[in-house]
């Protein structure tokens, strides 16, 4: 057992926020700058709230590079004041990256809080609050809270939004985790076979299924 959730771990940390970031990131902020522009049109849009976007947008890229450059604490501080201080809707894409550089400097419980917080707010735009909670459960499922988890998961997993997939991925892993082998497996090799399913995910699906196949039954 110890080998296959060493397999799980190594596969489902592919999905990380910095590598969801690279993938979804441009994604997101055009959603969040859309709702801004959406906002200001009531408002009047004027020179210095461009100012403040491109403030903060550099701030984000500054304690993006303290990520990079593997300073996680001074990171999680530095996104932990964008998102407490924003004004144009970098705040939740800061708030994301707090919770990964927190884990990474393994205050894993601390990230596991920021998610929640930005999952259960009414403020968040849905889809990063789906997002923060696939990725607290990833947390869960480092710590061994699979059933936790699970039931984060469940609402995202059965719906229509963009993390679906995913969420159904680390919810086989955590139902895995949990001693239900047989129903973990059928979970992935259905994630494994569905065309529509993003190919990274089939990817990881299929091979977790295919070196653990003996284990498995």
């Amino acid at each position: 057992m110890g080998d296959i959730f060493q397999e799980v771990t190594d596969e489902i940390r592919q999905a990380r926020l910095l590598r969801l970031w690279a993938r979804y990131g441009r994604y997101l902020i055009i959603i969040l700058v859309g709702t801004v522009l959406a906002t200001a049109g009531k408002v009047g849009w004027d020179e210095l709230q461009t100012r403040k976007m491109i403030a903060e947008s550099a701030r984000f890229s500054g304690a993006l590079q303290l990520t990079e450059s593997g300073q996680h604490e001074q990171a999680a501080l530095s996104f932990n004041l964008l998102a407490s201080e924003s004004v144009t809707g970098y705040g939740q894409l800061a708030a994301l990256q707090q919770a990964a550089a927190l884990a990474e400097s393994g205050k894993a419980d601390k990230a596991i809080a920021v998610y929640d917080k930005l999952a259960g707010s009414a403020d968040t735009d849905p889809i990063i609050a789906d997002l923060a909670s696939v990725l607290g459960a990833m947390r869960l499922l480092d710590q061994g809270l699979s059933q936790e988890a699970i039931t984060k998961l469940e609402q995202i997993s059965d719906g229509r939004g963009p993390w679906k997939h995913l969420a159904k991925e680390v919810q086989a892993l955590s139902i895995m985790q949990t001693g239900d082998m047989e129903k973990g497996r059928n979970l992935l090799e259905i994630l494994a076979n569905d065309p529509t399913v993003p190919a990274g995910i089939r990817s990881r699906s299929g091979k977790i299924l295919a070196t653990n196949h003996g284990n498995l039954h």
